[in-house]
């Protein structure tokens, strides 16, 4: 059953009723990780996605207002290709018998770096990979025109290799005395052309050992959507590897969107597990989004801008672009979910564009559907190519005292920010179907009725003053190609916590998020979400994915860092500008705009901060920043 639904600034919100009053979040230690120490082994350094550092007690505020010493650029190291997918840190691995802060970076031309991560010197280890293993044979990677000349998603070179972030496992490593990291794995997924007539393609997940670079399994990447009548086959030339990996359970999760609106391709989620030095026959778990086609189209993209597939330790939460969709409109609760239209089977059948998906993994070996989320104008959406996959998803940290106890965040294109329940006894919302409309120059529904009434929260479609848009959003100029972060502002309690958004030319956005009934939180009525700040500052498309750093739990002086990327497009890319704010009130504290010895622009890059530094990935060059 749904609770009642609140109203309040605005805001729809189902379900956020009290909260009681709870212990802070911990920082994930990351398992094998050295105990005391930050290990970032996946995108947005959690698999919830939320960006968020609390161990970082160098680079506070005051450290960064002052003179001596002073934020540099403390070296630069060039690499062969451009750094798309986001760097990852681990401290005190042995690599050749010598202990190392090492600093993994993944780049367009299939290579993977080692570097120290706190000297200038030769990498650790370099690995080249050429799809054949040898280095004999093997185009690698795929260019644009392979593919399409007027595709132009990877600039400048358009080559495009690994562009998805890695992901580490340690699972497998003990720290032990000597408090080191000795094994673990890092994964990717790299995409090749092999010279031959006519051309192949092939796309090939690799483990490589941490410490040295060996390659310690690999597989290529081949799946078909057999439990569908059609038994839709992957194809490796037009699904794009754009999505950050995700390590969950000990399954790798990869996903897959397109090359631009290029020839036919589909969503794809597939899990591969490693035993000992093999993948075994290929992906022990495939989903794919839009298995139903519509007018011969299918689509629904897992584009995700940089960030991929969000997960919380049961469940796998995805977000899909435009594309096909075949679910029916909700019936009345509590039955709400109907089968899919075409009636050929149940969730297994169904297309899922424009939507927000829960998939489950219970054996290890199937991806299973759980629930859903549409709003109520996919069509319209996906007809205007407004994907609201275009943005990654972050999962809230649980709040155990709150109804629902979990939430998705996600924001897109359209410009809105959708609060989503996400609670296993619960539902999602499903699919309205609704042609409800905003009142204008309010942040509330016509009549006060959510078209999607069975989500947490809408909060501004298309409507002055809501949402990540300052004026109507038309033809997505204020819609988000990012990420959101999280921070719990230094609370003892997680009743009052932030949400942070950038989108295309506009600031960085700041909401409160309030649970209800705490009133030394700050929230003693009602569920709330309210926008509370915003920089002065805006920044050009894309957009930017901002990161939270703070030096405890507890610590109320967090610091945002965000990377300016809009001079991605020129032949010469533009230098990245890395920008600093203080997370409560967003007032800038610093930026590298006078500094020199900086890499070139790519978008959707994220920063890395990490032990009283800062890693950026840019075109061709690592960046690193720090105090001297």
């Amino acid at each position: 059953m749904f609770s009642a639904r609140v109203q309040v600034w605005g805001v729809v919100l189902v379900g956020l009723l009290a909260a009681t009053v709870l212990p802070p979040p911990v920082q994930a230690q990351v398992a094998g990780c050295p105990a005391n120490n930050v290990c970032i082994t996946t995108y947005l350094y959690q698999n919830q996605r939320t960006g968020l550092n609390q161990s970082e007690g160098t680079l506070t505020k005051s450290a960064l207002l002052g003179t001596s010493p002073k934020m540099s650029v403390l070296f630069k190291t060039t690499v062969d290709e451009a750094l798309y997918a986001q760097p990852l840190y681990l401290p005190r691995v042995i690599v050749g018998g010598v202990m190392h802060n090492v600093i993994y970076v993944a780049t367009s031309n299939n290579t993977v770096y080692a570097f120290d991560a706190d000297t200038n010197q030769p990498a650790l280890w370099t690995r080249h990979m050429d799809h054949t293993g040898t280095g004999a044979a093997g185009r690698a990677p795929i260019e644009n025109v392979d593919i399409s000349p007027n595709c132009p998603n990877f600039l400048p070179n358009h080559k495009i290799g690994v562009t998805g972030t890695p992901v580490i496992d340690l699972s497998e490593n003990t720290p032990g005395a000597a408090n080191t990291i000795t094994t673990g794995q890092i994964y990717f997924v790299s995409i090749f052309a092999i010279d031959s007539d006519p051309i192949t393609f092939a796309q090939t997940i690799y483990a490589l050992d941490v410490t040295s670079g060996a390659i310690v399994a690999q597989s290529d990447v081949s799946a078909t959507a057999t439990g569908h009548p059609d038994n839709v086959p992957f194809d490796p030339k037009w699904q794009n590897q754009r999505p950050a990996l995700l390590l969950q359970n000990g399954v790798v999760y990869a996903g897959w969107g397109g090359h631009c609106t290029s020839s036919v391709w589909q969503g794809w989620l597939m899990g591969f597990k490693r035993t000992s030095g093999s993948f075994g026959s290929g992906p022990v778990a495939a989903w794919i989004s839009t298995p139903e086609s519509v007018n011969s189209t299918r689509r629904g993209s897992l584009w995700n801008s940089g960030s991929g597939p969000a997960g919380d330790g049961t469940n796998i939460v995805v977000a899909t672009g435009n594309g096909s969709y075949t679910q029916a409109t909700n019936l009345a609760p509590p039955t709400i979910y109907p089968v899919c239209k075409p009636s050929r089977g149940t969730y297994l059948y169904c297309s899922y564009s424009e939507s927000v998906v829960k998939l489950q993994n219970p054996t290890g070996t199937s991806l299973v559907t759980k629930d859903f989320f549409t709003p109520a104008d996919q069509a319209a959406r996906t007809s205007a190519d407004s994907d609201l996959g275009a943005g990654g998803t972050l999962l809230v940290p649980t709040q155990s005292g709150g109804n629902p106890q979990n939430l998705a965040v996600q924001a897109g294109k359209g410009g809105d920010i959708f609060l989503i329940n996400m609670d296993d006894n619960s539902q999602m919302g499903g699919y309205s179907g609704s042609t409800k409309t905003f009142v204008p120059s309010t942040c509330s529904f016509n009549g006060g009725g959510s078209p999607d009434f069975n989500v947490a929260s809408l909060y501004g479609r298309n409507t002055v003053g809501c949402g990540l848009c300052d004026q109507k959003n038309q033809n997505n100029k204020c819609g988000s190609w990012s990420s959101p972060a999280w921070w719990n502002a230094g609370n003892s309690g997680l009743g009052s916590s932030f949400l942070y958004f950038n989108s295309a030319s506009g600031p960085i956005r700041q909401f409160k998020l309030c649970p209800g009934n705490s009133p030394s939180l700050g929230c003693p009525g009602s569920a709330t979400f309210t926008k509370t700040a915003s920089t002065t500052l805006t920044i050009p498309y894309p957009s930017s994915t901002p990161v939270i750093t703070s030096a405890s739990v507890t610590d109320p002086n967090g610091v945002l860092w965000v990377l300016d990327n809009s001079g991605y497009k020129s032949a010469t890319p533009g230098v990245q500008t890395l920008r600093a704010f203080d997370a409560t009130t967003l007032a800038a504290i610093w930026d590298s705009s006078k500094l020199t010895g900086i890499g070139g622009s790519i978008k959707f890059t994220v920063p890395v901060v990490a032990n009283g530094k800062v890693y950026v990935g840019g075109y061709p060059a690592l960046t690193v920043f720090g105090l001297k």
